[in-house]
């Protein structure tokens, strides 16, 4: 936050959104599903740095 990387409203309110995200993969992932751990990965990824408008290092 301080870097200026991730902009939000509310920097609690997003923690408590991507850990819940995180958290919630654990109910439905299993390694012989549709998409493989590299593609949860980074589709996570995508859905938990878009919202928090991260820019690039």
């Amino acid at each position: 936050m301080a870097a200026g990387r991730f902009h939000v409203t509310s920097a609690r309110l997003a923690s408590f959104a991507i850990l819940d995200l995180g958290m919630g993969v654990s109910a439905w992932y299993h390694e012989d599903g549709e998409l493989t751990e590299d593609a949860v990965v980074r589709q996570y990824s995508d859905f938990t740095l878009r919202p928090v408008g991260a820019t690039e290092p």
